[in-house]
Parts: structure tokens; sequence; C-alpha cells
């Protein structure tokens, strides 16, 4: 089996030969060809390389220092085992920057905790702050509410109860009057004592109707004036205290906005140092790189299955920095990398069986399809495609040349003609000369594909024509 689409590909031309049709012409008669069905077949070589689809590329990505210099690396085509140091890489610089950025990275580490217990005693006293402001707020209301459904109420009712109580008073001491001077009366004499009595009597009436009559006027200054003047200003002072106990609210709000901003800025800028600093101790890392999987060493990088690196590391030698130095190649399955021409992609189709025959074992092919077929061209133009086996070779390795044989075409009665009877005119016209008895035509044809020897004909021609297989002399008739 392995060697079928070989075989089958080398057949054909044999087979194609051996149906040609050849006219028996004399010595001066050009030579022609007679056009009969046929089989013809049109095959694809490509040259690619193998890679294997477990690769790592060793690219280092510095980004604070480039005094990068080899202090040991592995060789390459050498074996290594996951874990084996493959790179080993020495800097100056990286030394300088460790020991001025570790400083800064310590001070701005106390400065951010510094900061950090700061903000939150200082939280902690906001919230003290509002619930101190939100208590007295409270009370207040309390303390109003109260005024306005007891003080309040209790003022009026008081002013006008002591004017009651004036006003009994009064009337006691007339009623206390009148007795004495009806007791008094029916005395036929009145002493001098009782007299003196009715006297003292009479004047404390008069002392109470006299503070009555003031008491009278001021409680009705007191109900119409004072006691309204203190409800508003009751009012107005509970309005002022909410006012200023919500406005002390709103600053601690507004401090603590502050503390936040201040806070989150000491936080971004020690963010800043520490991803700094991270993304320094991150670079040092790739001073020393370890191989991730076992492998072969490779310096470069492969593009097509082509490794593109020539250099050969030594010990000291600068290293280019975000260049791949070398690629770690795993013992994956291998595929191969070819490239094809436009011309050639309709002869192609992702699952299509070909040879692939290796140059390190040029009489082993091995069967494989196409498993890829790039719908855009490269930089070269041309397109990509990558080639999958069904076994490989013990011993082919990443790197290695190798060709791919596949049929792109085949046709069982076909009409086709030696290549050197079509000829092109300027127009990019396809013709040749069809005999016709003693003399020949030129006739328009349609080609199809070619290969080494013969040119498909699609139209133009029947089956029987006899073509000249050079272009006859102007004197030919």
């Amino acid at each position: 089996m392995k060697f079928h689409m070989v075989q089958q590909i080398k057949m054909s031309f044999l087979v194609a030969i051996l149906l040609i049709p050849v006219s028996g012409v004399a010595a001066d008669d050009p030579a022609t060809h007679r056009v009969q069905p046929q089989p013809f077949k049109k095959s694809v070589e490509l040259v690619g390389y193998w890679s294997s689809n477990v690769t790592h590329e060793i690219k280092l990505d510095v980004k604070q220092f480039t005094d990068l210099k080899v202090k040991e690396i592995a060789a390459s085509g050498s074996t290594v085992k996951k874990g084996d140091l493959i790179l080993q890489l020495q800097s100056e610089e990286y030394e300088q920057v460790l020991a001025q950025k570790g400083q800064e990275y310590l001070v701005a580490k106390a400065t951010f905790d510094e900061a950090e217990l700061q903000h939150k005693l200082a939280t902690a006293n906001l919230d003290l702050d509002r619930q101190n402001h939100e208590r007295r707020l409270l009370q207040t209301e309390q303390d109003f509410q109260h005024y306005m459904e007891v003080l309040y109420p209790q003022r009026i009712e008081s002013t006008k109860r002591s004017l009651k109580s004036a006003r009994e008073y009064l009337e006691d001491q007339r009623a206390e009057l009148r007795q004495l001077e009806r007791m008094y009366q029916e005395d036929d004499l009145t002493e001098e004592s009782e007299e003196l009595v009715l006297q003292r009597t009479r004047r404390s009436v008069e002392q109470s109707e006299y503070f009555f009559s003031i008491n009278e006027k001021n409680t009705e200054r007191e109900l119409q004036v004072i006691i309204p003047r203190e409800l508003t200003a009751a009012k107005a002072q509970n309005e002022r205290d909410n006012l200023a106990i919500r406005s002390a609210i709103q600053g601690v709000e507004t401090q603590r906005q502050k503390i936040a901003a201040e806070f989150e800025k000491a936080r971004g800028d020690f963010g800043r140092v520490q991803t700094d600093w991270q993304e320094l101790q991150e670079d040092g890392k790739q001073l020393a790189i370890q191989a991730m999987h076992p492998g072969r060493i490779y310096y470069g990088k492969v593009e097509r299955g082509m490794w593109t690196g020539t250099r050969k590391y030594q010990i000291g030698d600068a290293v280019a920095n975000r260049t791949v130095v070398m690629t770690l190649v795993g013992d994956g399955k291998l595929r191969l990398h070819a490239v094809a021409e436009e011309a050639m992609l309709p002869l192609l189709t992702e699952g299509q069986a070909c040879a692939v025959i290796a140059d390190r074992f040029p009489n082993q092919p091995m069967n494989g399809k196409i498993t890829t077929l790039s719908e855009f061209p490269a930089d070269d133009g041309k397109y990509e495609i990558v080639v999958s086996i069904d076994q490989s070779q013990p011993g082919i390795l990443p790197g290695q040349k190798a060709t791919v044989h596949t049929l792109g075409y085949t046709r069982q009665d076909a009409l086709c003609v030696p290549k050197e009877a079509v000829f092109t005119d300027d127009h990019m016209e396809h013709y040749l000369f069809v005999k016709s008895g003693d003399s020949h035509k030129r006739v328009v044809v349609k080609p199809g594909w070619s290969d080494d020897k013969f040119t498909e004909l699609l139209s133009g021609l029947s089956a029987g024509d006899e073509v000249l297989l050079k272009r006859p002399e102007p004197s030919d008739k």
C-alpha cells in the first residue's frame, strides 16, 4: 500500500504514452499526431519540510533592561528533558535595577501601609462623627416635637390659668368684702376694730383689682404676642439646628470622599510601583529558562517547517530581546509543510490523498493527506499546505525535507495533443494546425491541463483529427 500512490502516478505517464496513436508519414511530410480519446492524468509534486505539532518558542520579552548575554546555553540539536536548564543569561543592568527598585518598593510599601492605617482610623472616626450627628438630629427633632405637642400647649394653658387664678382670687376677695360689709351693717354700732378690718379688706381688693388688670393685659400680650414669638423662634431654631446638623453630616461624607480619594491615589501610586517591581521580577525569571517538556533544541524559529536560525551562540554573546532565540521541539506527531503556486490550487483540496517521500528515506513512501490548504497567500504569494501522514518513519526529524506526490486531475477519454503542437498568438489565443487533405488549417482550441508531454484540449478538435507537430513553413499549403 505504501507504493500505491507513487506507482499510480508513475504508471499514468506510461499508460498515456502507450495509448498515443502515431501516424506514419513520409520523409518529406511534416510530422503529425492523430487525436484519439485517451486517459489523461495531472499530478502535482510539492517540496516541503517536516515539523512537529509540539513546539515551544523561547522568546525573551524583557521590559526593564536590555543588557542580555549568554552565560549558558544548550547546543542546537541536543536533546533535553523536562526541567533541564536550556538558557542561562546574565545582565549587570538587571542587578543594578533590581537593587534600586527593590528599595523603592520597600519605601512605597511602608508608605502605603501607613496610608492604609490612617485611612482606616479616619474612616472609623468619621463613622462615629456621623453617628453623633445623626443622634443629635434625632434628639433635636424629638425636642421640637415635645415642644409643639407638650410645652407649647402647656405655655398657653398656664398663661390662661394664671389669669383665671387672679380673677378667682379677686372675686374671692370681693365676696369676702361683701360678706364683711353685710355682717357689719347688721350691727347698730361698728367698732373701731371692725372698721379697720373693712378698710384693710377694701384696700386688698383694690390692690387685687389693680394687679388683675395688669395681669389681664399681660396675659393678653402673652397669648397674642409673646407666645407666638416663642413659637416662631422655636421653629426657626429647630430649622437652624437641623440645617447645622445635616450640614455636619454632609461634611462628614465630603471628608470621607476626600480621604477615600487620597487613599485611592496612594493605592494607585503603590500599585504602579508594585506592578513595576513584579514586572522586574518576571523579567528576572527569563534569565534562567528550563525546558517545558522533553524534546530537541533548535536555534531560531520554524517557518513552514524550515528553521530560520543560523547563529551559533557562544558564552558572552549578546541576545536580542523580543526575538526567538531557540525552539524546543517535542516528540509530537510529524506533519509536512509545503507551498503551492496559485495555478496549482484547483488541483488540491483538503482531505486529498497523497504520497510522501522523505529525502532521508527515498525508497520508503508514506501515505498521507492534505489537512490544511490556506485560503490566502503568504508574503511570497504562495499558498501553504499542511500534509499529515498515517505513520512516520523512525529517524525523520523536524526541518528535514520531503516531497509530496498527489493526483489532482484525471479523465479517461481526454483529447490530447503533444505540447509542441499548441501555439499562442499575441492575443493569448491558443491554436494549432489541423491537416486537411494535402493542406492544413488553423484551428483555435481551448487547452486544459498539461503534463510533461501532452496538453488536454477541451474544445476545438474532434477525435480522428490529425494535427501538425510543428508550425508549417510559410510556403506550405
